[in-house]
């Protein structure tokens, strides 16, 4: 019985923290796999590698973990073109019964000390998160264990493991699972640092910067007008107003 009521206790506790995006694979006796889940992923890789182009390979995310005694910490990852520039940890002790502070403890790791403390989330890419979820969905999922997958809002992946249904408290699982995923947005195309001169923007092909778009979809015509734009005109549009039409 008390088996029965901890582990519906801790079902509770997932359903309360996740999204609606929110896939479990029920434990069985006899293993089992993960069916249509492995699509489900894949799409989120394909996704995935959109928006990490689209960031430029900035972003960070976030593993929250507390045990039910009350016990926590906090690992944030940030990684900067696709690499993992810092870990930062924090650790928050149980309640004292006599009220007193709870203890704490944080650091935070960059260039070659990145991964040197045992604590906190490995220090890893969304890619090799990816990898590793990837790799585990290959596998079948082993007998009285259940297999979760979990996506954020915009379709990324925050948890692909497995866990023993015969553990009621602080389960070991298998896998991956962070909590939140940041991207980092492009710079506007406002935030032109190096405005080149007009005979330099000749020079060096009338290039119109990445990621500026127009009406239309070519600063070359003039819909407005019916005619084709000068030079001179699609030069002033892009580095003298610097904004996006």
């Amino acid at each position: 019985m008390k088996f029965t009521l901890l582990f519906f206790s801790y079902s509770l506790f997932l359903s309360a923290q996740q999204p609606s995006n929110f896939e479990t694979v029920p434990a069985f006796k006899q293993q089992t796999d993960w069916g249509n889940r492995k699509k489900q992923l894949e799409k989120s890789f394909k996704l995935w590698l959109q928006l990490k182009n689209d960031c430029q390979g900035n972003y960070s995310y976030t593993k929250k973990w507390s045990s039910w005694t009350g016990f926590g910490h906090t690992t944030t990852i940030t990684v900067s073109k696709n690499r993992v520039i810092e870990r930062k940890f924090e650790s928050i002790g149980s309640p004292n019964p006599d009220g007193k502070p709870v203890d704490k403890n944080r650091w935070t790791e960059r260039g070659g000390f990145i991964g040197s403390n045992p604590k906190g989330y490995p220090p890893r890419t969304m890619d090799e998160l990816y990898r590793e979820a990837r790799s585990l969905m290959e596998r079948p999922i082993p007998p009285f264990h259940q297999g979760i997958l979990r996506f954020n809002e915009q379709g990324l992946v925050l948890s692909c493991f497995i866990q023993d249904t015969r553990i009621a408290d602080d389960a070991p699982i298998q896998g991956i699972n962070i909590t939140t995923i940041t991207l980092e947005e492009n710079k506007n195309t406002e935030e032109i640092k190096e405005k080149p001169s007009f005979d330099q923007w000749l020079q060096n092909g009338k290039k119109i910067p990445e990621g500026m778009m127009f009406i239309g979809g070519s600063p070359w015509f003039d819909e407005r007008t019916g005619k084709n734009r000068k030079p001179k005109e699609v030069y002033d549009m892009i580095f003298k107003n610097k904004k996006i039409l």
